[in-house]
């Protein structure tokens, strides 16, 4: 992936925002869906990578609602962001592919209807 969008605030830190066109509805939901992303969570691990601070905010700018949901990313997210990549890689290298259905994932893959693991 890339970044949509990297804004240098005026203390000399970063805002990372991602543009969505799907729907979100409320404040709440773009806020967890937020913090919940895994893709925020991955952009915020670069930027540390890349100029050793954590990014000031992250965000899902939901275009379709004008609603953006953010979080400040934490040294404990960017470390489960981190083993979680490490976990990826290893399981890549070592050619495990074991199935983890969940219903989102599974609703955009074009191999569910032939899935016997899919959760839709």
């Amino acid at each position: 992936g890339r970044i949509d969008a990297l804004e240098e605030l005026g203390d000399g830190g970063m805002r990372i925002i991602d543009f969505k066109t799907s729907d979100i509805g409320d404040q709440d939901s773009a806020d967890k869906r937020a913090k919940e992303s895994k893709q925020l969570a991955i952009y915020s691990l670069a930027i540390k990578e890349i100029s050793g601070e954590l990014p000031r905010e992250v965000g899902l700018f939901f275009l379709m609602d004008g609603i953006v949901g953010s979080f400040v990313p934490t040294e404990g997210i960017l470390e489960k962001t981190r083993e979680s990549i490490l976990k990826a890689s290893s399981g890549i290298r070592a050619q495990e592919f074991e199935a983890t259905p969940d219903k989102r994932s599974c609703e955009m893959c074009p191999f569910s209807r032939y899935c016997d693991d899919s959760a839709v």
